[in-house]
């Protein structure tokens, strides 16, 4: 599955928090594959609006570049 990146000449990129776009008569505007309204439309990243819950981390997790095969187990020596 691709990233869903539109990579083309013709579309130009922008770091900003908020746009506003326009057009000379009204346009359906879409977002995430659904019609959201009609133009102008005002986009604002607003910072910490999401929160994302997720599964806490393994316990124990492979080392970096793992092969899938964990570590030998260590057990404690027993001396008398």
């Amino acid at each position: 599955m691709g990233s869903g990146e539109l990579r083309t000449s013709r579309v130009k990129r922008w770091q900003v928090r908020k746009v506003r776009l326009t057009t000379p008569k009204p346009t359906m505007f879409h977002g995430d594959g659904e019609i959201l309204g009609s133009t102008p439309v005002e986009i604002e990243v607003v910072p910490r609006a999401l929160q994302v819950l997720a599964p806490a981390p393994p316990l124990m997790s492979l080392p970096v570049g793992g092969t899938g095969k964990l570590p030998p187990r260590q057990l404690p020596r027993i001396t008398e």
